[in-house]
């Protein structure tokens, strides 16, 4: 009686071939969590709203007292859970009247005390606020950055494996997707790093501007006083 031979043991798979079952693997856990439309990853920001509130205010205040006004509010802005982005003063000229910017991001429990130091003798003569609402955003962005780090930890395990011999090729082929799959999980990072600083805190713009003199003669002159 003649015995077959045994099959030979089959080859490993290459590493590209392995990285496209990998991402064939992850892909469907991403769209289930960020595209499911009334799965969990809607309904968790259902639960928690992530909104980005901008508040734009012209504020009017007298000519001498503009430069202090300011300053009085970049400096309770500072002490409390606040911080400026961009600040500028431009003092009064034969060719152009004074006039005051802050750009501020102020935590929502914050926003009334900083508001509450332009005093009694400033006036605000329009507040304008925005709201967007960004919570799905920020669940899409959470599900890709934890999808792509599996996919990255599978990745690492393969080229950690000691019972497989790999070709160079192989070995770079790994390396290469790794490296790409790190550059999304950076990116899709920055992202939900900008979410964070647009949702944590609202944005609040304020233009102070001279309060408008009367004149005599019945017309007005936008800034008599002196600095």
């Amino acid at each position: 009686m003649v015995h077959a031979a045994p099959a030979p043991a089959a080859a490993p798979p290459p590493a590209r071939a392995m990285a496209k079952m990998a991402s064939m693997e992850t892909a469907p856990a991403a769209f289930d969590v960020a595209a499911a439309g009334g799965g969990q990853g809607r309904a968790a920001a259902a639960d928690q709203r992530f909104l980005a509130i901008s508040h734009r205010m012209q504020v009017e205040a007298p000519a001498a007292d503009l430069a202090a006004l300011w300053a009085a509010v970049k400096s309770r802005c500072e002490a409390l859970d606040c911080y400026v982005e961009t600040s500028d003063l431009r003092r009064e000229t034969p060719q152009s009247s004074a006039e005051a910017f802050l750009t501020m991001r102020v935590a929502p429990r914050d926003l009334a005390p900083l508001t509450e130091s332009l005093g009694a003798g400033a006036r605000v003569l329009n507040h304008q606020t925005t709201t967007e609402d960004k919570s799905f955003e920020v669940v899409d962005v959470e599900a890709q950055i934890k999808n792509r780090s599996e996919y990255r930890d599978s990745l690492c395990a393969l080229l950690l494996e000691k019972n497989v011999q790999r070709t160079l090729q192989d070995l770079m082929a790994i390396r290469d997707m790794l490296s790409q799959v790190q550059a999304e999980i950076d990116a899709a990072s920055s992202h939900r790093a900008l979410l964070e600083r647009d949702t944590a805190k609202q944005l609040v713009q304020m233009r102070f501007q001279p309060t408008r003199a009367i004149v005599s003669s019945g017309s007005y002159s936008p800034w008599q006083q002196t600095w």
